[in-house]
C-alpha cells in the first residue's frame, strides 16, 4: 500500500477521530489529501467509499489505497501507516500491536460517540457504530470504577461541607440519565465518562478548588452532552 496513494476515512463527527487522523497528517504518516470524514466521502471520494464494506467501516477505520483498491480495516489501518512512517518500529506494529491492542480499540470505537459526547452529523453518511452490549457494559463498569476510586480519594481528604456539595452534583447528574437521557445505554456510557472527568478533575489541587473546577465543567459537559443525546433520539 503505497503511502502517497492511501486515503484513510475517519468519523467526523467524533473529534477524537479527528484530531489523530489529523495527528497522521502532521506526522508526516499521510498526505495532505490522505484523510476524509466518511459524512462526505461519498461525494468527495467515491471511487474510495466504492470499495468499502461500510459496515466494517463504521466499526473499523478503513485505509484505502486509491491506485489499487486495497483497503485496510482498524487496528490494521492504524499500523500500517505507523510502520511504513516509521519502518524501524514495522514488525512490532504490523504482528504484536494489534493483537495486544486490540481490546482497547475494541472498547473504544463502540463507545466513541459516547466517551466524545458527540451528535451525529447534520447531513451524509452518519458512521455511528451499532450499539453493542459488551463493550457498552464493560466501559460504563470501567468508567464507573474509575469514579468510585477517585471519588473516595477526594472523600478522603474533603471537609464535611464539600462532601455535601459532592452528593448535590451526583444527584444532578443522576437526574441527566432519568429526564434528559431518556434512560438509554447512550445516556448511561455518556453519564459514565462524565462521571469519570467529574472524578479526575476532583484530584487537581486542593479539595474546594478541585470541586469548584470539576462542578462547573461537569455540569457545562452534562448540558452539552444532553444536546447531543436528544439529537440522535
Amino acid at each position: 500500500m503505497a503511502a502517497q496513494s492511501r486515503v484513510i476515512l475517519y468519523d467526523d463527527s467524533c473529534p477524537l477521530c479527528r484530531a489523530y487522523t489529523q495527528g497522521f497528517v502532521k506526522l508526516g504518516a499521510l498526505p495532505e489529501d490522505g484523510r476524509q470524514g466518511l459524512a462526505d466521502a461519498a461525494e468527495r471520494l467515491p471511487e474510495c467509499v466504492a470499495q468499502l464494506d461500510l459496515h466494517r467501516a463504521r466499526h473499523f477505520i478503513p485505509l484505502v489505497d486509491r491506485d489499487t483498491g486495497e483497503v485496510r480495516y482498524g487496528l490494521d489501518a492504524l499500523c500500517t501507516i505507523l510502520a511504513d512512517r516509521f519502518p524501524r518500529l514495522g514488525r512490532v506494529l504490523r504482528s504484536k500491536l494489534p493483537r495486544l491492542a486490540y481490546p482497547l480499540y475494541w472498547l473504544i470505537t463502540y463507545n466513541r460517540r459516547v466517551i466524545a459526547g458527540c451528535p451525529p452529523p447534520a447531513r451524509g453518511f452518519d458512521c455511528a457504530p451499532d450499539f453493542a452490549l459488551a463493550p457498552r457494559l464493560t466501559y460504563v463498569l470501567l468508567a464507573l470504577g474509575g469514579w468510585i476510586a477517585l471519588s473516595a480519594q477526594f472523600f478522603a481528604r474533603a471537609d464535611d461541607a464539600a462532601r455535601t456539595v459532592f452528593l448535590g452534583v451526583v444527584v444532578y447528574q443522576l437526574l441527566f440519565l432519568i429526564f434528559c437521557g431518556r434512560r438509554s445505554w447512550d445516556a448511561l456510557g455518556t453519564l459514565a465518562t462524565n462521571f469519570l472527568m467529574f472524578g479526575i478533575l476532583l484530584t487537581l489541587g486542593p479539595p474546594w478548588v478541585a470541586l469548584t473546577l470539576a462542578g462547573a465543567v461537569g455540569l457545562l459537559d452534562l448540558v452539552r452532552r444532553a444536546w447531543a443525546i436528544q439529537s440522535r433520539t
